[in-house]
């Protein structure tokens, strides 16, 4: 005897899953070794698994590209936007004068403003 039981199963290798042979059987890849089989058998696997994420990578892609609008869309739909509004431009530029002279007025003063009343806020 070469110091193998009869229940000890046979050493792994890195190929060991085949549907038809589980390990341990007569015909597994654990007890034949190296079989060319195997390997085409997972360089199929690969093939097979990288073609469907790029599949699925490509079909993610067409349907972004149909989903996003064209350029007249894009154009009409930038016209509609609050920003296209001149009203709401200088709403915006006179609200960024009175938080700017807030932020100067702040920094000329030892005082933590931030402490102020809302009353003292309300210009």
């Amino acid at each position: 005897m070469t110091g193998r039981s009869a229940r000890t199963p046979p050493p792994l290798s890195l190929v060991t899953f085949c549907p038809r042979h589980p390990p341990g059987s007569q015909n597994s890849v654990a007890t034949q070794g190296f079989s060319y089989r195997a390997l085409m058998e997972l360089l199929r696997r690969l093939v097979l698994g990288s073609l469907m994420v790029a599949g699925t990578t490509g079909l993610g892609i067409g349907a972004w590209a149909l989903a996003t609008p064209r350029e007249q869309r894009r154009r009409e739909i930038a016209k509609e936007l609050p920003e296209a509004n001149p009203l709401r431009w200088t709403e915006r530029r006179h609200q960024n004068e009175l938080v700017m002279a807030a932020i100067k007025e702040a920094a000329e003063t030892n005082e933590n403003v931030a402490r102020r009343s809302s009353s003292d806020w309300s210009k």
